[in-house]
């Protein structure tokens, strides 16, 4: 539940700031036995005539033919089912006779079966578990918590995810679980200044406190002792925040291009532009929040270059927590949680099949884009 707090002459200053899973099947059907080949290979094209690797996870050597047409021994072919940037597993390989060849099965990028619009709302089919001991405080950010899926397979990218102002990491802690059971792995932080807890600080020190984060959670994977050691993609990582932590967010992909995505819930830091964005950035807004106000939001949105892949989603009557609780019952709360899934799965993971999920829905008063 996000805290409000209300400072000075009446001014609300409430700020804050699990894919399916990843990866190809394992094993694939088997090929058929190959036709008796003029050309001593089973007759069948080189390569199993669909792709090899991903996509259908053709089979690599044809069909298994036969390599002296009737009877010789020929090399099975052997699948490669892996999708790409899910870690779809190879297929089990061919036997060595002329029958052999199974093919792997993987398929698209990302694996699993096809996503749909339910599937990307809901909780994931990983198992998720989180710990907070071992992990490191910064000097600007303390208490990180991790959550981390268990049966899902590696390597995951990391995500972290800071409050906004007078907010502690239970607002925005939802996000951990949903994405942790989709196949990322997050860390959820209190704000700090100077390494004391301190949920009064601007957004800068928010985009501090995230960078210090993603460093931090880097570490998590050769840090001995950690769950999660060897498990994590360190060259995948991405920042969120809830308000004054949505515009440290900003702050954060305007000033480190190798982050893959960044995603503002209804994120505050008025008059600030964001012209070196380069990371892929959504914002989640309402069009009822009294804090930010849509010209506002869509002011530092507009700022963002139009070259870079951006989307603004603004729901009709949205407070400034519509976008906290993406596992709330609200049907506000299951289009939250469907885009900002799909916006990693298709800018981190690289699985386009989310992308047919970043529309706009009757629910929003305002939705875009770019490019």
């Amino acid at each position: 539940m996000a805290v409000k707090s209300t400072l000075g002459l009446g001014i609300l200053l409430t700020v804050a700031l699990t894919p399916a899973c990843s990866g190809g099947d394992q094993s694939g059907t088997n090929g058929g036995s190959g036709a008796a080949g003029s050309s001593g290979f089973g007759g069948g094209q080189p390569f199993g005539g669909a792709l090899p690797f991903g996509g259908s996870g053709g089979t690599q050597f044809g069909n298994g033919g036969t390599q002296f047409g009737n009877g010789g021994i020929g090399p099975g072919g052997v699948g490669n089912g892996g999708g790409n940037a899910g870690g779809g597993n190879t297929g089990t390989g061919g036997d060595q006779s002329g029958t052999g060849g199974n093919q792997g099965t993987g398929g698209s990028i990302g694996g699993g079966p096809d996503p749909t619009a339910d599937s990307a709302a809901a909780q994931g089919s990983c198992t998720v578990q989180n710990y907070t001991q071992g992990v490191p405080s910064g000097q600007d950010y303390v208490n990180p918590t991790v959550y981390y899926p268990t049966n899902c397979p590696p390597p995951f990218p990391g995500v972290v995810v800071i409050p906004g102002f007078t907010e502690a990491q239970n607002a925005i802690n939802q996000w951990g679980t949903f994405l942790a059971s989709h196949g990322f792995v997050v860390m959820t932080v209190d704000t700090a200044a100077s390494g004391v807890a301190n949920t009064g600080v601007p957004p800068a020190a928010r985009a501090q406190g995230l960078w210090e984060g993603v460093t931090t959670l880097k570490a998590e994977n050769t840090r001995s002792g950690s769950p999660i050691a060897g498990q994590l993609d360190t060259a995948r990582m991405v920042v969120m925040g809830h308000s004054m932590g949505g515009g440290g967010t900003m702050l954060a992909a305007n000033a480190h291009p190798d982050l893959k995505a960044a995603i503002g819930l209804c994120p505050w830091n008025p008059g600030v532009t964001y012209p070196q964005d380069t990371v892929p950035s959504l914002f989640f807004d309402g069009s009822a929040d009294i804090l930010v106000a849509p010209s506002q939001s869509t002011a530092e949105y507009q700022s963002i270059p139009t070259t870079t892949q951006k989307a603004y989603v603004e729901f009709t009557g949205g407070s400034h927590f519509v976008a906290n609780t993406p596992l709330g019952t609200a049907a506000s709360d299951k289009i939250v949680a469907r885009i900002g899934l799909s916006w990693l799965e298709v800018h981190v993971i690289g699985d386009s099949r989310y992308q047919q999920f970043i529309v706009k829905d009757p629910s929003m008063s305002a939705f875009d884009t770019k490019p």
